[in-house]
């Protein structure tokens, strides 16, 4: 019986010692897993912060994004305003010194005339001084030279108008 009992201690003993073996490798399974399952849940962590972090960046980025663009469109509405009146300031003054050149030119037309009328006129006095034809012959060279300044009036105005179509027609 003793043996028969130091059999089953040994076959016991064998059984503890492959229990105990197999625990300590179910130990070292299980300490390896948890060490595994927290170094997965620390990099999970990470994961998300990093996640979390460059969702709020994006979202930063467009906002900021969205401002620049609100304010070039604010500041390109300025520039344009401002073009539009700068234009108009000069369309002004153009429209003005234009003005003011085509009165010049009427006015230069008129004196142009003038002069030309008292020409013929003067002329046509010192014709009749110069002749010393009498009073009636004198009064008619003084008609023929008002008539002479009349022509020569006709004639500088038609120039004038030739060359005022030529330089408009070039000029526009």
């Amino acid at each position: 019986m003793f043996d028969e009992t130091s059999k089953k201690l040994v076959v016991s003993q064998e059984n503890i010692d492959l229990l105990t073996a197999e625990i300590s490798e179910l130990t070292a399974s299980e300490k390896m897993k948890v060490s595994e399952l927290h170094l997965e849940k620390q990099l999970r962590l990470r994961s998300e912060g990093k996640e979390r972090e460059e969702r709020h960046e994006r979202v930063a980025l467009s906002a900021q994004m969205a401002a620049m663009t609100k304010e070039h469109a604010v500041t390109e509405a300025k520039l344009k305003a401002e073009n539009e009146a700068t234009e108009r300031l000069w369309q002004d003054k153009f429209d003005t010194t234009k003005r003011v050149l085509l009165e010049k030119d009427n006015m230069l037309s008129y004196v142009k005339e003038t002069v030309t009328g008292l020409e013929g006129e003067c002329s046509g006095l010192k014709n009749a001084l110069n002749e010393k034809k009498s009073h009636a012959d004198a009064h008619i060279v003084g008609e023929n030279g008002k008539l002479q300044g009349e022509n020569n009036i006709l004639k500088e105005r038609l120039l004038d108008i030739e060359k005022r179509s030529s330089s408009l027609g070039a000029t526009f």
